[in-house]
């Protein structure tokens, strides 16, 4: 329950934002996940997008993450292979630009568990983007 109510306070917006003739990229970071700590896990933000149709640059950050890791995140572009190497949640946060305007914050959180199991919320990416377009 924890996970759920920490995901509903950072959801973004899924609506245009833009003011003046541009309108705002939207950021998408995937669902929230649960995986074994030292287990490789991909972020991906193909579902973010441009409502104007424009490409995007993607900026990954990690805000938080359980007290003695040493996770780091580097900039991979639209996905991110993160390894959190400590129990605990390691929260991402990602902006994306289409090099007029960015996108307000999107984040993802990843719980990292002692046990073998892992899930994510949602069930998967889907076949298309924030503003509807098919990848």
């Amino acid at each position: 329950m924890r996970f759920l109510v920490f995901s509903a306070l950072f959801c973004g917006c899924g609506g245009s934002l833009g003011t003046g003739d541009y309108a705002t990229p939207i950021a998408d970071p995937g669902f929230d996940r649960v995986v074994p700590v030292g287990e490789a896990t991909t972020i991906d933000g193909i579902r973010s997008c441009d409502p104007e149709g424009g490409s995007l640059t993607f900026k990954w950050s990690l805000l938080s993450k359980p007290e003695g890791s040493e996770t780091t995140v580097t900039e991979g572009g639209v996905q991110l292979v993160m390894t959190p190497d400590t129990a605990g949640d390691y929260l991402l946060e990602l902006v994306v630009s289409n090099g007029e305007r960015s996108s307000h914050p999107a984040y993802a959180l990843v719980s990292a568990t002692t046990q073998s199991n892992s899930w994510t919320t949602g069930g998967g990416p889907g076949t298309t983007d924030r503003c509807g377009n098919a990848f």
